[in-house]
């Protein structure tokens, strides 16, 4: 059973060096010029805050002290409203998709989401910013691999965003080949749908989804919000699960809804798989915070606006997108 998250006083956790009390080492800095320093600086300058306590789990809010970015539209917004339309590569390609852009504003597709629909359900891979009136190919990995056909209504916006162990592993490969392991991802997908019981004669992760919304909402409901809220850091038992940020509280708060819930449920699957977790180190928030600014960047073109960011430091990796001086979003993850 999982204990219900309990509010706390907000208590603010000064940022910091690392002090590394078993920390691993990271690689030396090195990549990325003036992004690598700016989102250095961005990254120090943010307020962690703690937000709440669940058993073993510690959710850090990350605020926003000043210089906040861009406050964009997200996906499932554009859907939502009309001005962005996913869909399927001619006759169909499993790993890329075309996202239109038929609006005003630039569209942001965060690496994570779920779009479902079409000849398959998918997950976005790598995270993209699509400029107005524009449509640009999108790398994604089939979450449903007992389906092709066209049966169903165009694609919409899952509920939900992929739990982090997957993203993970995601976010390494997109790193390392720049492509997702497919084969990995199906495991996945047939693994976490065996660790909730949550069958699909399709193989499909959006039934596990499903199977945990309502309880991964709830607790989600018991996160105290904050208006300058741009992200969250969560640890279990001191150990680094992962982290996303944008540069918006705006932008935040039409995200969290659909991303933290997600972290409940990555939190479960790794209780139930310590190995997956294995000799991480254990430290404190600022300590991570920290330990991540030390980092290694690396910047690279992408389809759309901005600059994909890549970042490797001792046991954790992640990936995001850079965009007029701020991350538009950066997702870390425990290597």
């Amino acid at each position: 059973m999982t204990t219900p998250i309990r509010r706390i006083i907000r208590t603010d956790i000064p940022v910091g060096q690392p002090s590394q009390p078993g920390v691993p080492a990271g690689p030396p800095p090195g990549g990325g010029g003036h992004v690598r320093d700016a989102l250095r600086a961005w990254l120090g300058g943010l307020k962690l805050v703690e937000a709440a306590r669940q058993d073993d789990a510690l959710l850090v809010g990350l605020e926003i002290r000043d210089g906040a970015g861009r406050r964009y539209v997200l996906l499932h917004e554009a859907i939502a409203a009309g001005s962005a339309q996913v869909s399927e590569q001619g006759g169909g390609n499993v790993n890329v998709l075309t996202v239109t852009n038929k609006g005003g504003e630039p569209v942001l597709v965060l690496e994570g989401e779920l779009v479902v629909g079409a000849k398959q359900n998918r997950t976005i891979t790598e995270t993209l910013l699509v400029a107005p009136g524009t449509a640009i190919p999108v790398q994604v990995g089939c979450v449903e691999r007992g389906r092709w056909d066209q049966a169903r209504t165009p694609f919409s916006s899952g509920r939900q965003t992929m739990e982090p162990s997957t993203r993970r592993a995601t976010v390494k490969e997109m790193a390392l080949h720049g492509a997702v392991d497919q084969a990995r991802l199906w495991a996945d997908v047939h693994g976490r749908s065996q660790d909730f019981a949550a069958q699909s004669p399709t193989g499909d992760y959006h039934s596990v989804v499903e199977k945990q919304l309502e309880s991964s909402s709830r607790l989600f409901g018991q996160v105290p919000d904050s208006p300058a809220r741009v992200g969250m850091m969560v640890l279990l038992d001191g150990r680094f699960v992962g982290m996303d940020v944008v540069s918006h509280p705006l932008t935040w708060s039409a995200l969290a809804g659909r991303l933290l819930p997600s972290y409940f449920v990555g939190l479960d699957v790794m209780r139930r798989h310590p190995e997956m977790l294995g000799d991480t180190a254990r430290a404190r928030p600022e300590e991570w915070l920290g330990h991540v600014t030390l980092g290694q960047v690396r910047t690279a073109p992408t389809a759309g606006l901005g600059e994909r960011v890549l970042v490797a430091t001792g046991g954790i990796n992640g990936a995001g997108l850079w965009h007029v001086d701020h991350p538009a979003h950066l997702a870390l993850f425990a290597d």
